[in-house]
């Protein structure tokens, strides 16, 4: 085994995976509807659509716990956060999917994303980082909590 490579905590991944096989099979039984409309055709290949974002979102947090590096995060943070707000910006110029103005259509792939999971990944992100350095640099609470607060409600 490589030196460098990191272990994943057994715990967590088996939780992932649980809440991702739940999540598998909860989508399933509402694509139900597909079936009865469209046919088994249409049905599994929505279906495998979702089993191959599934694996890619297991592929990615794999090698992001492999490849994580704190340095790299501080330096690019502030850039990749940028990128998030105007994916969030971008939204107001797409059509609205399934009644709401959240989604980013890429057509290409015939795939939307909604930028919304991206802020909420990097607000955690953001603040696990702000707050494991407030308890070492030993703010005070009011100066601890009054950051995070402006970036929360300004992401918001």
């Amino acid at each position: 085994m490589d030196s460098k490579r990191k272990l994943l905590d057994k715990t967590i991944f088996g939780v992932v995976i649980f809440l991702t096989l739940f999540g598998y099979i909860m989508v399933v039984s509402a694509h139900a509807s597909v079936w009865l409309k469209y046919g088994a055709i249409k049905f599994f290949f929505e279906i495998g659509k979702i089993f191959v974002f599934i694996i890619f979102g297991f592929f990615l947090m794999t090698t992001i716990n492999n490849k994580y590096n704190q340095k790299w995060l501080n330096r690019n943070f502030n850039k990749i956060f940028l990128i998030i707000i105007a994916m969030m910006i971008a939204t107001i110029f797409f059509a609205a999917e399934s009644g709401a103005k959240a989604w980013i259509r890429i057509p290409l792939v015939n795939i939307t994303l909604q930028p919304v999971e991206f802020l909420k990944i990097a607000l955690i992100i953001y603040l696990s980082n702000y707050f494991a350095g407030a308890i070492k640099n030993k703010l005070s609470l009011k100066d601890m909590l009054l950051a995070p607060i402006i970036v929360v409600f300004s992401a918001v």
